[in-house]
């Protein structure tokens, strides 16, 4: 100011205030960034969520599927791009399997029927013709041996008759082992106490049964459990070594049947090398509940039980789904 005189006067912005301004203006863009960013990945993810959820859906149905589940509900999806062609390809899939399945079990059950029909036919065979001639053949026998004042022959017809009635006793035994009467005549627990009580007789084994029979089950179904108890008996005391066994039954909408034992224990592994051997058992209990559309879990309850079966099957009046 007067050229110096009065002083001079500096028009223009502090470097302190500049950098001040600067930093504060990086700040705010880094902010905004930041939120740009945050809400890109939140959307982000939010369609990815929404265009891989139809695929965790198929995916978890396939799961089901090859697990032999089925569901009645078929999978829907508005899309017609590549996600609901493979939803409808899956649902295509799961119907005709569904219907195979179905095919198969009542194709199974007609056979299961059949061979229980043709193995009462045989048993009821074996009583009362065989049995009956038998019969018939020991009163003739003995009557011999007491008509005859050989000793010698006294002694051997004795023993013939000895050996008939031997042989009759087991053709008996077998008639039941083929079709139990108690099945047909007083029902599936009043056979498995037969039979429970048969194998308590013969073998060191402390069998402890226990059922619960809300709705009787299908001649089908009570046929399956008696064959599956039979089986599991006999593994456990030609196989198991155990001392101690337990059966317990409940019958209703479903059927779910336990049978645990304190033996060795078993193994899958176990399961396919007795497959592979042709020990059919074990592969026999699996199959059977297989073809009825069962499920059959093979576990261990230690320290008590080293040898848990689960068996379930379908309760009275539940179809095939």
């Amino acid at each position: 100011i007067e050229g110096g005189a009065l002083g001079a006067v500096r028009v223009g912005v502090s470097e302190d205030a500049l950098q001040e301004l600067l930093v504060s203006n990086v700040l705010k863009m880094l902010g905004i960034t930041l939120v740009i960013l945050l809400l890109a990945a939140v959307l982000i993810f939010r369609l990815s969520e929404i265009l891989t959820r139809p695929l965790h859906h198929l995916m978890e149905r396939a799961e089901h599927i090859s697990k032999g589940h089925f569901s009645g509900r078929a999978i829907t999806f508005p899309a017609t791009d590549e996600i609901g062609r493979l939803a409808n390809a899956m649902n295509d899939m799961e119907r005709h399997l569904r219907e195979g399945a179905q095919e198969r079990s009542r194709l199974l059950r007609h056979i299961i029927t059949a061979q229980e029909a043709e193995r009462k036919r045989i048993a009821m065979e074996l009583h009362d013709e065989s049995g009956q001639t038998l019969t018939a053949l020991l009163f003739s026998l003995r009557a011999l041996a007491n008509e005859t004042d050989d000793e010698n022959m006294q002694k051997a017809l004795l023993a013939i008759r000895d050996e008939t009635a031997d042989t009759l006793t087991r053709l008996r035994s077998l008639a039941v082992e083929l079709r139990p009467p108690a099945l047909d005549e007083l029902g599936i627990e009043a056979a498995l106490e037969k039979l429970v009580a048969d194998y308590r007789r013969k073998h060191a084994v402390d069998i402890e049964l226990t059922c619960t029979v809300k709705a009787v089950p299908g001649d089908v179904e009570s046929l399956a459990v008696y064959r599956i108890v039979q089986e599991c008996l006999t593994n456990i005391v030609r196989h198991s070594q155990a001392t101690r066994a337990q059966i317990r039954l409940t019958a209703g909408a479903r059927i779910v049947l336990y049978v645990k034992d304190n033996g060795i224990g078993i193994t899958q592994k176990r399961i396919r090398a007795a497959r592979r051997e042709k020990h059919l058992g074990i592969y026999g209990i699996s199959e059977r509940v297989r073809l009825l559309a069962g499920r059959m879990e093979l576990s261990a309850e230690p320290p008590e039980w080293t040898t848990v079966y689960r068996i379930e099957l379908r309760g009275k009046g539940e179809v095939d789904g």
